[in-house]
């Protein structure tokens, strides 16, 4: 009797080895697919974690990892590996991470004796992009086991998204370099352009770091583009230093491309333009913006621009108004703190003949050069901003300060 139980557990053991194969086997390749993914700010799209070359798969673990600042998670679906081996089998998830849900859970298995062997997606994972930027998607820890609850021997690989921020496309003219459609670009020409932005400092105080080698061909001057989620100052959302060319584009470093705003999510804004001599404009509206802006352009008609004050440069262009020397946000040609008077300390004060070279607020015009008296010079450019008769007359931005 102890020899016939002996021989019936042998069996027992026997067959129990036949079914689960040989406790090793080859590696498994555990990945995030796409490996690289490159989605607009607002999309939601789907990222799988997939698994090839397993074998007498029975259940697994996986943690994924990824910046909630940029991804929100949404949801979390079985996948094809254990459906297709048990109607209903295992699968649980949950986010965690101790401040914010930084990382997914995802624990599957299937009832019972059955396994998987081959390739297939394990789960999907729905998330929606929220912020500009690129996030890691990291298999933190991947715990793929086997029939007799051994982990299987296998490899990971890691994913990456990447979202493309959020971008302003704008254009606008600008009155001092403004000449028959477009604008000259004599600041670049000089070699005076300087090659980091000029907003740090008061009243901007813009901590961007925005900076070039060399500015690109057909650049006229650096701006400040602020957006804000309604018309107080109080409710700036962010600034980025970009660059105007000479056909009005504003664009972004490489002169080309719309200014990008990476840490802004997707929604509707008031666009600010600022130049350091010119007064400030501000949409008409809030404008819904994302990874792919339409055009605003603020050259169509006073009615683009809070306020409506703007200058016509003629044949149906309009422009931001020029003079405004000491950034104030008022053009004012007499009285205290007047952008006259800064024109003529600029030259030196005394000799009103004089003239100084180089990137100063005091060149209004933008051709390179500060000028108090005869052609072309500073100081009457401002005389005619404020109406050209009434000296004691302003001229001041509608943007609230």
């Amino acid at each position: 009797m102890i020899r016939r139980s002996m021989l019936r557990a042998a069996v027992h053991f026997l067959i129990s080895v036949c079914l689960a194969g040989p406790l090793t086997a080859q590696t498994a390749s555990i990945s995030v697919a796409p490996a690289m993914s490159d989605v607009a700010l607002g999309q939601t799209f789907d990222l799988t974690v997939r698994i090839d070359n397993a074998y007498l798969l029975h259940g697994s673990s996986v943690k994924v990892g990824f910046d909630p600042t940029l991804l929100e998670l949404v949801t979390v679906s079985d996948g094809t590996v254990y459906p297709s081996v048990q109607a209903n089998p295992i699968f649980w998830w949950r986010p965690e991470g101790s401040l914010h849900h930084d990382t997914v859970l995802v624990d599957q298995a299937i009832l019972g004796t059955a396994i998987f062997s081959g390739s297939g997606v394990l789960f999907t994972m729905r998330f929606t992009a929220v912020k500009g930027g690129v996030s890691a998607v990291t298999l933190l820890r991947v715990d793929p086991r086997n029939n007799q609850n051994q982990i299987m021997p296998h490899v990971v690989s890691h994913g990456q998204v990447r979202i493309r921020p959020l971008s302003v496309n704008l254009k606008a003219m600008l009155q001092g370099p403004y000449v028959a459609g477009s604008m000259a670009t004599t600041l670049h020409t000089m070699g005076v352009l300087p090659p980091s932005h000029p907003y740090a400092g008061s009243p901007w105080l813009h901590a961007g770091t925005e900076s070039v080698t060399s500015a690109p061909a057909g650049i006229v001057d650096w701006v400040l583009v602020e957006l804000r989620t309604g018309t107080a100052a109080s409710t700036k959302a962010g600034t980025r230093a970009a660059f105007i060319r000479n056909d009005g584009a504003i664009v972004d470093l490489d002169a080309a491309s719309p200014v990008a705003f990476p840490g802004l999510p997707a929604g509707s804004y008031y666009v600010v333009l600022r130049h350091r001599n010119h007064l400030a404009v501000m949409s008409a509206n809030p404008l819904p913006l994302s990874s792919s802006s339409a055009l605003y352009d603020f050259t169509t008609g006073p009615e683009k621009v809070t306020g409506g004050d703007v200058k016509d440069l003629g044949s149906g262009v309009y422009g931001l108004w020029t003079g405004d020397v000491n950034a104030n946000g008022v053009v004012k040609y007499n009285g205290s703190g007047n952008d006259r008077l800064a024109v003529l300390t600029r030259i030196g004060g005394a000799d009103v003949n004089a003239t100084v070279s180089g990137y100063y607020p005091e060149d209004v015009n933008l051709n390179g050069i500060v000028k108090y008296n005869g052609g072309g010079n500073d100081r009457l450019t401002i005389l005619q901003v404020i109406g050209g008769t009434n000296i004691n007359a302003t001229r001041t931005t509608a943007v609230p300060e």
